[in-house]
């Protein structure tokens, strides 16, 4: 099963019409954490791009970001504020001192609901149901 890929089949956004399964552990996703030329370019040249409102001001603001004043900053996801209702700060220098100072987090289902929801037959149920969301 592949856990990512680099030939993606998305049909809409991140969806892909196939069964997804969910995995009881986390993601680093570090697409924002980069060098300032490297946001920079990313922030030019993607493929968003009519989707950003103003680039400039979304650059300047991530440069001025500290251990004190992130706190401050509600909504930061430049496309989607409500994705990232509030920013968190974890201490490190390089991915493997970031993890080491990460807290751990407890994964939002158990293993039951995990099962459930990993289960075909409930998803088809659900979705004749229509509790799917």
């Amino acid at each position: 099963m592949p856990f990512a890929t680099n030939r993606p089949d998305y049909h809409n956004a991140r969806r892909n019409g196939h069964f997804n399964h969910l995995s009881p552990f986390f993601v680093l996703h570090e697409t924002w954490a980069r060098g300032e030329e490297e946001l920079r370019r990313k922030i030019n040249s993607w493929g968003h791009d009519n989707d950003f409102i103003d680039k400039e001001s979304f650059f300047r603001l991530w440069q001025v970001l500290d251990d004190y004043n992130y706190r401050f900053i509600k909504n930061f996801h430049p496309l989607q504020g409500e994705v990232w209702p509030a920013l968190d700060f974890c201490k490190g220098r390089t991915i493997e001192e970031f993890l080491d100072n990460f807290p751990p987090l407890r994964f939002p289902l158990s293993r039951f609901g995990l099962f459930l929801r990993n289960n075909r037959n409930m998803a088809r149920l659900r979705q004749i149901l229509k509790f799917e969301k």
